[in-house]
């Protein structure tokens, strides 16, 4: 092989809908995957599959109702999957979006390819390059945690959970965010254990070097709590609020700082509520950015997730966080050196005395900032991702 041949950069061919390629599509991961591989050194070209959603005045009116009133969207949604996504319709979209992807790939001529939370289309693909599936979650997961409770179309389910059966057992390797979802990929989609490994994900939103939240320090006469939450219900904002309201009838001076879509709890006196935020947003970006020197700790009493990336984000600021122990969440955050693990069904007088203990002591509360910072600097980040990453994908390469 001569020398050109032997330094030619490895060709990525980076999965996705022709209108899901934004920065705030699908909670931001695709877009920061794919900027992690092409920091590490990785050509990376678009293979398109065709659109997630149809086109048209209708749905952009209905995204703005879902965004005003999320209770709605939900409702709307389920009615949407009930009406127009039973098992065959899905089955049909995902086949025909596996054959315009193929078509790229023939023309584009990737080495290998790359789907983050593209499982609908990668079962379906009959390329013989070699497949990288990566995601968040599996779907009997997701359909466990998330929709069980939300949307009873059973034969949309069972079309996610057949589509990442597919793709797990296709794709040559599969990375996942937390060891749960391996035990869950082989337990419940068939994945081969010697194919499947583990990347922690990164933060969306990042301080700078010179941010001095660490040099901040939370007191009785003024601590600022962050909550971050795309789902009020699901990640339990009430609850939150009933636990800055336990620390101010300790005599903390505490506020609740809510990013998140409008909600009943944001209106209580203790609640400052910030809005919904976009990442895609320059503005909001920066009011995110604000909100992370303004806070001293971040609450997250979830009752489902998987691996929710505001915990990194607030972390990358030197904020301790104080959360749910489940999904990925006990790698986010390590107990008693960057924050507070508590059990799901913990009494709220447990939360309050978590949070209490995270800002009571100055010197125990620097500890947790300095090292919840350093943690997210070097094990939190896209770059880390891809850093795990490259080696399953050289292996991969190699192995070809």
């Amino acid at each position: 092989m001569g020398g050109d041949e032997e330094m030619r950069t490895t060709r990525i061919g980076f999965l996705t809908w022709s209108d899901h390629q934004g920065q705030g599509d699908w909670s931001g991961s695709p877009w920061s995957i794919r900027s992690a591989l092409d920091r590490a050194g990785y050509e990376m070209v678009t293979i398109e599959c065709g659109p997630y959603n149809p086109v048209g005045h209708g749905r952009k009116i209905g995204l703005r109702i879902a965004d005003r009133f999320p209770r709605i969207g939900s409702i709307a949604r389920s009615v949407k999957r009930t009406l127009f996504e039973g098992s065959d319709r899905v089955r049909r979209r995902s086949i025909d979006a596996g054959a315009i992807a193929d078509a790229n790939i023939a023309r584009l001529r990737p080495d290998l390819v790359v789907g983050v939370k593209m499982s609908l289309v990668m079962g379906w693909m009959r390329s013989s390059l070699p497949f990288v599936y990566a995601s968040d979650a599996t779907a009997s997961e997701y359909v466990k945690g998330y929709a069980a409770g939300k949307w009873q179309n059973t034969r949309w389910q069972r079309s996610i959970i057949e589509a990442e059966s597919r793709t797990i057992q296709r794709a040559d390797r599969t990375i996942l965010y937390f060891d749960q979802l391996v035990d869950s990929a082989i337990r419940d989609h068939g994945g081969d254990p010697a194919r499947i490994s583990v990347s922690h994900p990164g933060a969306n939103i990042t301080a700078g070097p010179e941010s001095n939240s660490p040099e901040r320090r939370p007191d009785r006469e003024d601590l600022q709590v962050l909550f971050v939450a795309s789902d009020p219900v699901r990640k339990r904002l009430a609850l939150a609020a009933d636990v800055v309201d336990g620390l101010r009838d300790r005599g903390w001076a505490a506020t609740l700082n809510y990013i998140g879509p409008p909600h009943p709890a944001a209106e209580r006196s203790s609640v400052r509520s910030v809005g919904r935020l976009r990442l895609e947003g320059p503005e909001d970006r920066k009011k995110h950015l604000a909100e992370l020197e303004r806070n001293h700790v971040n609450l997250l009493p979830t009752q489902a997730d998987m691996c929710p990336l505001s915990v990194a984000e607030a972390s990358s600021s030197g904020i301790p966080s104080v959360v749910s122990r489940l999904g990925g969440l006990p790698r986010s955050v390590i107990e008693g050196k960057t924050g507070r693990l508590l059990d799901v069904d913990a009494e709220l007088d447990d939360w309050v005395d978590a949070l209490e203990w995270t800002v009571a002591d100055p010197e125990r509360y620097r500890r947790l900032s300095v090292a919840a910072q350093e943690y997210a600097r070097t094990d939190l980040t896209w770059d880390a991702w891809a850093e795990r990453a490259s080696k399953v994908i050289d292996e991969l390469l190699e192995d070809a």
